[in-house]
């Protein structure tokens, strides 16, 4: 649609500003605490 990767998100909010983040360094990070969450919780065998 916009003929690139939108990476970055930078929100605001009238004077409230959050700051800008990654989309996809921040997936592989949920990523990495799920699979981690997984192993420890699986019984051992």
């Amino acid at each position: 649609m916009y003929g690139y990767v939108v990476d970055f998100i930078d929100v605001y909010y009238q004077q409230w500003h959050w700051p800008a983040f990654n989309i996809a360094d921040s997936a592989i990070s949920v990523g990495a605490v799920m699979l981690l969450i997984d192993a420890l919780r699986r019984p051992a065998d």
